[in-house]
């Protein structure tokens, strides 16, 4: 990690960098008054979760999230190899940069070429770190390079990957609550749009319903049950997998199965 001397004639260029470096798990993030700088993190390594108003994003090589200063957020990892490159900047274009090439205070995207991006990063940390003749003049650049690459490749992301990338938040919130009750209202809401919205861009994404998709989630779920533990009444992993009628449970299990859960198991 590197935090250079920030100095009056520091201040008087558009963008400077206050700190860069590398974090490494198990230090988790909580900025409920948001951080006093603008920052960009790229994940390297593992896997994480990046939460902001009431939204919650899953980390993987390639995330890239970004916030401007005295924005609340939190976020951590979750796997041990979690690796994350971040840059603090600060500077009088540092907001009309962020709002051009990003167009919100906060977000998260996710890139293809993460090593165009590691390239970038190691520029600027050797600058900072050799403190060679107009070395902050040349940060700023590369700073503006940087993120000009970011929001270049988050452009160039299909539509297909854009709707995937909307659509994560629901995805999550179906794996983590399968088995309770869940309403095609409650799913729009997770990202503010009208169920017939919902219904439509979940087709064009998965190709299916998202109810429908709950569906198949529940009956994979029961399926490592049955698998697992032959002597759990099928009556039991219903309800377990979200399902309070065990009659309607086996006309979905059949349905997707093309057997019945008690054939499955024996299988």
């Amino acid at each position: 990690m590197i935090i250079p001397l920030i100095t009056e004639a520091t201040k008087q260029l558009p963008v400077y960098v206050v700190g860069i470096g590398t974090k490494y798990p198990p230090e988790d993030i909580s900025r409920p008054f948001g951080c006093t700088h603008y920052q960009i993190c790229v994940i390297k390594e593992g896997t994480g979760i990046f939460e902001f108003r009431d939204k919650h994003f899953h980390l993987s090589p390639g995330s890239v999230f970004y916030f401007k200063k005295e924005i609340p957020h939190q976020y951590y990892s979750l796997s041990p190899d979690y690796e994350e490159k971040w840059i603090t900047m600060d500077g009088a274009f540092c907001n009309v940069m962020f709002d051009k090439v990003f167009g919100d205070d906060i977000g998260c995207f996710q890139i293809k070429e993460l090593n165009r991006f590691l390239n970038d990063y190691e520029k600027i940390y050797s600058l900072l770190d050799e403190r060679e003749p107009m070395y902050e003049i040349l940060c700023c650049s590369y700073i503006i390079k940087t993120i000009s690459n970011l929001a270049k490749a988050n452009q160039e992301k299909t539509v297909s990957e854009k709707k995937l990338e909307r659509l994560e938040p629901i995805i999550l919130y179906m794996e983590e609550h399968y088995s309770q009750v869940i309403s095609l209202k409650q799913l729009a809401s997770l990202i503010g749009v009208s169920e017939y919205t919902l219904c439509a861009l979940f087709r064009e994404a998965y190709g299916t319903s998202a109810i429908n998709y709950l569906m198949k989630l529940r009956i994979q779920m029961a399926k490592i049950l049955l698998s697992k533990d032959k002597e759990l009444p099928v009556k039991e992993i219903a309800k377990r997998v979200g399902f309070n009628d065990v009659s309607y449970f086996g006309k979905i299990f059949k349905k997707f199965e093309n057997i019945t859960p008690q054939t499955y198991r024996q299988d």
